[in-house]
């Protein structure tokens, strides 16, 4: 039972840190926007190094939040589409009589061949001039 609540913690403790990792997220995106006008009106070097930095971290919480939603998908059970409870007959013990008959289409008497089409020429490639140096060696 200890395992469990142990379990439950880290999963809440987890999606804790998500959410204070997004919400970070959207601070740092909130606080570059500024800078970014500055600098990309006035251009003032300071606002740029202030973007790049920004810029940096919004990469490393994007990263880490990645790894944290794969981590949840992975620990999501998985739901099957096709429900056992349905009782349905399968493909091979269908009775001859509900499978509907097809008709089939007579054989055709002669079948031409089909010939694949003639390759055309190949070109001829004249030889460098370094190797014709070479051949009057």
């Amino acid at each position: 039972m200890t395992e469990i609540k142990k379990e439950e913690i880290e999963t809440v403790e987890t999606i804790k840190l998500m959410l204070d990792n997004y919400e970070t997220l959207k601070a740092t995106c909130d606080a570059m926007t500024s800078d970014f006008e500055k600098f990309n009106s006035k251009k003032i070097k300071a606002c740029g190094q202030r973007v790049r930095s920004n810029l940096l971290t919004i990469k490393k919480l994007c990263d880490t939040l990645r790894k944290q939603i794969i981590k949840d998908i992975n620990e999501i059970p998985i739901k099957h589409r096709i429900d056992t409870d349905e009782e349905t007959t399968p493909v091979a013990q269908a009775t001859p009589e509900a499978t509907p008959e097809v008709e089939t289409a007579p054989e055709a008497e002669a079948t031409p061949e089909i010939t694949p089409a003639e390759e055309p020429p190949k070109k001829v490639r004249k030889p460098r001039r370094a190797n014709k140096k070479q051949k009057d060696l």
